[in-house]
């Protein structure tokens, strides 16, 4: 077996990544080789761009599957289903400054729970080495995180390609995906995956990175799921409107760890260590990434502050209570409008039913 070794050296650590020349297929030595650097996420460019790939086909099937059959049957099902397809309905609107009938509202929402799945996912992959759990090996730690941010990079992959053949091609996806969300969601996306393949490549193994993953991941499905339960709740009773209070609490510590204080400290570590160790295209790109995530965390903390001072301003007495409550929601992530699939209730002809049925 012929191979190229390639060493990367970061603080201390030395990761060998093996790339292998064409081969006889049926060596089990190579194969196995082979399976153990996409396990790894290797620093080479074939398994970090294929894994990307793959982890974009994999939420391709997953997230419609997760949303048709795991979400919308059981949310159909429960007593605040209309009050939650409701507030998301408005918070839609609010948003984009686009009307959805409440099939495609709640089509949409149960979208949402998919895209929430896979934050979370991304971001619990990247804990153990964020935190430093040391019952997990650190090889393993850093595979998870690394594996983690690719988790994140193929989502938004597989978003763009499906989101812009949509609207391209479907007058339903053009609806559910006006162009200023479009643009929202480019500018999102593209700092994602033009940031994870070169980290993971030369600097995969540093924890700040790791945690960097972490923050962003986990501190979006915190606040989008808070905002989720909080729609489920009853704000015109006591106990309800006090659950959501607590709920928004916990959003606005969550953010504000995550997007200010401990943001500040890992990216300076960050463009510290891009800057010593002399790489300086990568210096420029992480300048400007991590300015423009300033600038958008800035306006989380903002809402976040704003949206705390709102609810606990609430009495479940006040008239309208709901619409205040709209009106104080944001998502912590661009809100990820569906891009309308073939399962969706108004692609493919069921409009045409839809008008039948009102």
């Amino acid at each position: 077996v012929q191979s190229i070794c390639q060493v990367v050296e970061d603080p201390g650590i030395v990761v060998r990544a093996t790339s292998f020349l064409p081969r006889r297929l049926g060596d089990p030595a190579a194969m196995a080789a082979e399976a153990q650097l996409w396990l790894d996420a290797a620093p080479v460019w074939s398994v970090q761009l294929g894994l990307m790939a793959a982890w974009a086909a994999v939420w391709f099937f997953a997230l419609p599957a997760l949303r048709d059959r795991v979400f919308k049957p059981v949310i159909a099902k429960k007593p605040w289903r209309d009050r939650w397809t409701a507030l998301n309905r408005a918070m839609i609107k609010k948003m984009t400054w686009t009307e959805f009938d409440e099939a495609l509202a709640f089509h949409t929402a149960c979208d949402f729970l998919s895209i929430i799945t896979q934050h979370a996912l991304g971001g619990f992959m990247a804990m153990p080495s964020a935190i430093g759990l040391q019952v997990v090996p650190g090889a393993i730690r850093g595979a998870l995180a690394r594996h983690g941010a690719l988790c994140e990079a193929g989502w938004e992959l597989q978003d763009i390609v499906v989101r812009s053949c949509f609207f391209v091609f479907t007058e339903d996806g053009r609806k559910a995906n006006p162009p200023g969300l479009l643009l929202i969601f480019a500018l999102h996306h593209i700092m994602g995956i033009s940031m994870v393949v070169p980290m993971n490549m030369y600097y995969g193994q540093n924890t700040y990175y790791h945690e960097l993953v972490f923050m962003l991941q986990l501190a979006a499905f915190t606040s989008m799921f808070s905002q989720q339960y909080g729609f489920t709740l009853d704000p015109k009773t006591r106990a309800g409107l006090a659950q959501m209070q607590v709920s928004v609490v916990a959003s606005c510590l969550m953010v504000f760890y995550s997007r200010a204080g401990r943001y500040l400290v890992v990216g300076y570590h960050l463009l510290v260590m891009l800057y010593t160790s002399g790489a300086r295209v990568m210096l420029v790109g992480g300048i400007v990434t991590l300015l423009s995530m300033s600038v958008v965390n800035f306006n989380f903390c903002a809402e976040s502050i704003a949206k705390l001072r709102k609810f606990m301003r609430m009495r479940p007495e006040d008239e309208a209570v709901e619409t205040q409550i709209v009106d104080a929601s944001s998502p912590i992530e661009p809100c990820p409008m569906s891009p309308v699939r073939a399962s969706s209730p108004t692609s493919f002809g069921a409009a045409q039913e839809r008008k039948k049925e009102n």
